[in-house]
């Protein structure tokens, strides 16, 4: 343990000045941390909440070695010159203690990189509104709900993340658990890339609304892997009012459901899917 926190602490003093703007902090949470305190790699804060209550456009909170048993939301607004970044050490995990494990609300140009969530019953990573988000290298295990869900949002990016559930648990029926890995609703312009997904329900869905409205445009789903999914008859990937879309390069391998289905669909163009 001790040597997880001096590795964490120097990386922290080494990280590149430039990657910050001249307006822009750092701030450190751990769990050893005191939210009295100002934040600093000497100083940390113990929470999450904390941290990210204090986070402003072109600031990065990273995140230490730990369990952080809390509900973490972040809703910040920051700009494509001064993105925030929300960067979790190898051994950070958030375990869930309501619906939800890490909430993206209303926020525009944030970085999510390398979050652990275990044990959410509704979306282990919920983006609900804004624009420009980076969802990458996440690791969401025991999916119940939905790994990662976006939802009314725009140019959302989930990427090189590991999503799987335990295809050992049974729902209240004594069927297996029907979770999801990535699903999209009304969120215009999403981007799925290079994710590994394993033993959910859907492996990847996008879906435009019911009615009413224009479909959801430009969806790219591309370089996924998605493994021994199907455990209820869902579709590895999944599309529905989608327009002017990609899915291109995925591998779908020991699926037990459909492999590809889309549905109200136009100008889609779907080529190099290994099945």
């Amino acid at each position: 343990m001790k040597n997880r926190y001096a590795s964490f602490f120097l990386a922290v003093v080494l990280l590149p000045i430039c990657a910050l703007t001249a307006s822009s902090a750092q701030y450190v949470v751990t769990p050893r941390g005191d939210d009295a305190a100002d934040g600093s790699a000497s100083a940390p804060f113990r929470t999450l909440s904390k941290g990210l209550s204090v986070l402003a456009p072109g600031d990065a909170l990273l995140v230490g070695p730990g369990v952080y048993r809390e509900a973490a939301t972040v809703s910040l607004k920051a700009s494509e010159e001064s993105p925030a970044t929300v960067r979790f050490a190898g051994d950070a995990l958030i375990e869930a203690v309501g619906e939800n494990g890490f909430v993206v609300k209303d926020s525009a140009w944030i970085v999510l990189e390398g979050l652990a969530v275990r044990g959410a019953s509704g979306a282990a990573i919920l983006v609900s509104g804004g624009e420009h988000v980076t969802v990458r290298g996440c690791v969401v295990q025991e999916i119940v709900g939905c790994a990662v869900r976006v939802e009314n949002a725009s140019h959302v990016t989930v990427e090189k993340c590991r999503l799987s559930a335990q295809a050992s648990e049974k729902n209240d029926t004594g069927g297996l658990r029907a979770a999801c890995g990535i699903v999209f609703s009304s969120s215009a312009y999403p981007e799925v890339l290079e994710n590994q997904i394993e033993q959910v329900d859907c492996g990847i869905e996008v879906r435009g609304p019911l009615a009413g409205s224009e479909a959801v445009s430009r969806a790219v789903v591309a370089r996924n892997k998605i493994i021994s999914c199907g455990v209820s008859g869902g579709a590895a990937i999944a599309l529905r009012a989608v327009a002017k879309s990609t899915i291109e390069s995925n591998v779908i391998d020991r699926h037990l459901g459909a492999g590809i289905v889309a549905v109200s669909y136009t100008h889609l163009r779907a080529h190099e899917t290994v099945l």
